[in-house]
């Protein structure tokens, strides 16, 4: 029999599967919290050793490049990936309550959102030691990251379906993952690439993302009202169309659980 829940629950719940998962991925390691920190560092300074010596003339502070962008891939990655098994793996939860099935992707925003705290503590420790001044510009952060939560939240729900109707699914995605990687700018300038090529590449919201918060972070610039307007179309449309296909199929959802 399902078991009615209140909007006061909805939340507490998300809160605990959340403290489940950082629990469950923490104890994994005897670092704790300290490898959500050391993860991302280590990450750029073995990239940083490789990629710096194709720009190291060609960008200043280029661990702060790296990172930047790298901080934006893992809060997609984690969100949308996440995403595709959160309902199924979910499925008796979802069979025996009458709480949303939005609720455990939520969860998955959540955990990540947490996750990049703990990642933004490794960018301070760099701006700190790069001695990059602090400036009003990084205030646009907060809207930057609050289209970013929107954004990957809309694609995550396109994914969420597609993991209870195609379970082969997050196979695909790992290697669109990679592509994405590749194609967002993390670790190369744009100089670096044909005309063509960059056309190409501000079409992808992902380097938007990055390519705005690195001018507040490195260069005390505001993004370019064109970009953000662009982006903030994007995510718009994003989310509304990813809410209405998540809405009409919970029926096919339930079905196929």
């Amino acid at each position: 029999m399902r078991k009615d829940i209140n909007i006061s629950q909805y939340a507490f719940v998300i809160r605990q599967l959340a403290r489940k998962e950082h629990i469950k991925n923490t104890s994994e390691t005897r670092l704790m919290e300290l490898w959500n920190v050391a993860n991302p560092l280590l990450y750029m300074i073995i990239m940083t050793a490789f990629y710096s010596t194709l720009f190291l003339h060609d960008i200043e502070n280029y661990p702060l490049f790296f990172l930047i962008g790298i901080i934006h891939y893992n809060f997609f990655n984690g969100i949308t990936s996440g995403a595709i098994n959160s309902l199924a793996d979910n499925k008796n939860f979802l069979l025996t309550t009458r709480l949303p099935n939005n609720v455990f992707l939520l969860e998955k925003v959540y955990s990540r959102i947490i996750y990049l705290f703990y990642q933004s503590i490794a960018l301070v420790i760099l701006l700190i030691y790069f001695r990059i001044p602090v400036n009003l510009s990084l205030l646009c952060i907060i809207p930057i990251l609050l289209v970013a939560v929107f954004l990957h939240t809309g694609i995550g729900k396109f994914l969420a379906v597609w993991g209870v109707l195609f379970p082969d699914i997050d196979y695909i995605y790992s290697i669109i993952t990679t592509i994405i990687f590749f194609a967002s700018g993390l670790m190369y300038p744009l100089s670096k690439l044909s005309v063509a090529a960059r056309q190409v590449i501000v079409l992808n919201p992902l380097f938007l993302l990055v390519d705005m918060t690195r001018d507040c972070v490195l260069y005390a610039r505001m993004p370019e009202l064109n970009s953000m307007i662009k982006l903030i179309l994007t995510t718009a449309f994003v989310y509304v169309f990813g809410t209405i296909y998540f809405e009409k199929s919970k029926k096919e959802i339930m079905m196929r659980l």
